[in-house]
């Protein structure tokens, strides 16, 4: 996939118990994808077109995770999220 600059938003950082992903303008599917700060994939979920969307801390778990967007080829750059603070 070919990486490019993101037009999503992620917020708020660091997040006590729900990450909120505003897709923006992506349209069709889009496939967000959630890693632990040692690469391991912790969830993906499946929305189609933008919107705001949420993680929970059950999904994400508490600690550095990095959020990455897929969608129609395109990689948008993972953005380092702090889960679990106060």
């Amino acid at each position: 996939a070919t990486e490019a600059a993101s037009p999503v938003t992620i917020y708020p950082n660091p997040a006590a118990d729900r990450v909120y992903v505003d897709l923006g303008a992506l349209a069709g599917a889009v496939t967000v994808e959630v890693h632990d700060g040692l690469g391991r994939k912790l969830a993906t979920r499946h929305f189609s077109g933008g919107g705001i969307v949420h993680l929970t801390a059950r999904e994400l778990g508490h600690g550095v995770n990095w959020i990455t967007i897929l969608t129609h080829g395109v990689s948008y750059a993972s953005r380092k999220v702090i889960f679990g603070s106060q």
